[in-house]
């Protein structure tokens, strides 16, 4: 009778065991997948602002004194925000504010002109 006891509970435990580490194994799969959709939609916003970036690029090239505020963008099926400030941070300079979103992942991306060239003098992710 006491060897059925011992080999019922050795079965129970040995189970307890395997079943923590399948739902261990099975939860890190699941939050793995849950990483990479984070950073596909950090990807995307992303390239969003950057794509807001250079259509701010266009208007300084075009007309170096023209002040855009808070302007909507569409670009392909996204969306962003886009500023640009002539004469900032100094005159001769034109500063590019773009901010785009995708779910939960947004991109602030700031990107300072010579206003005269439009070439780029800086660019950082605030």
């Amino acid at each position: 009778m006491n060897r059925g006891f011992i080999a019922l509970i050795s079965v129970l435990i040995i189970s307890a065991v395997l079943l923590a580490l399948v739902l261990s194994v099975s939860f890190n799969g699941l939050s793995s997948r849950f990483a990479l959709l984070d950073i596909e939609h950090k990807i995307e916003s992303q390239k969003l602002a950057e794509g807001c970036v250079q259509t701010g690029i266009i208007v300084v090239a075009n007309d170096s004194l023209r002040v855009v505020t808070n302007r909507l963008v569409k670009i392909g099926k996204g969306q962003c925000m886009l500023t640009v400030s002539p004469s900032t941070p100094v005159s001769g300079k034109s500063q590019i504010d773009a901010t785009a979103s995708s779910s939960d992942a947004a991109t602030n991306l700031r990107v300072t002109l010579d206003s005269s060239t439009a070439s780029v003098l800086s660019w950082s992710e605030r």
